[in-house]
């Protein structure tokens, strides 16, 4: 709901990343200003990403990666239903939600009123691939590299691009993690 002057002064206060945008803002927005084309527009902005298919459509996605290039970065709004089977469930903060076969959570008692989802940020990055938004290499730089680049901004220690790796394969669309190194050791093997 910020306006423009808002969106302004925060940035000018160090603000520095926009996220989950597109999702959250009002059903419908005045034509000029508004607050997707502010935070497009502030060049100072990352824009971070929720790109699951459920949150917000593939050409707004394709518009958001267009105009922030290397600032955009990719987040997923899972829940922790992420890895259950289709069902209702109980949330810890009342009420009850319905994951669906598409792994979207919504509120019971509103059906259709979205209440998060169960896709994993891998999840997020193959559906980039999977529309032919971006390469398999520009999907996980979006929720890596361009992350961890943001974050040492800050604190150095969020970037080693020597130490840090994860090592995967691409079968069809689907990422297969391998290996993850962390500072030089071994914290994940496939198989192990």
């Amino acid at each position: 709901m910020a306006n423009s002057g808002q969106i302004a002064a925060a940035v000018k206060a160090g603000i520095s990343l926009a996220t989950h945008v597109g999702n959250g803002v009002p059903l419908q927005l005045p034509r000029h200003p508004n607050i997707l084309f502010d935070i497009l527009a502030e060049e100072a902005l990352y824009a971070c990403l929720i790109t699951d298919g459920i949150h917000i459509p593939a050409s707004f996605i394709k518009v958001v990666m267009k105009s922030k290039g290397e600032h955009t970065l990719l987040v997923s709004d899972a829940t922790c239903f992420a890895g259950m089977p289709p069902g209702e469930y109980q949330t810890h903060i009342g009420g009850t939600v319905i994951l669906d076969n598409g792994k979207r959570v919504s509120l019971k008692s509103t059906p259709g009123m979205l209440a998060g989802a169960a896709k994993s940020l891998l999840e997020n990055v193959e559906y980039l691939m999977a529309q032919n938004l971006a390469s398999v290499g520009e999907s996980w730089k979006m929720a890596s590299i361009n992350v961890a680049k943001m974050l040492a901004k800050k604190d150095a220690t969020f970037y080693n691009k020597q130490n840090d790796l994860v090592i995967f394969q691409l079968a069809e669309k689907e990422i297969q993690v391998q290996t993850v190194i962390k500072n030089n050791r071994i914290v994940f093997e496939r198989n192990s």
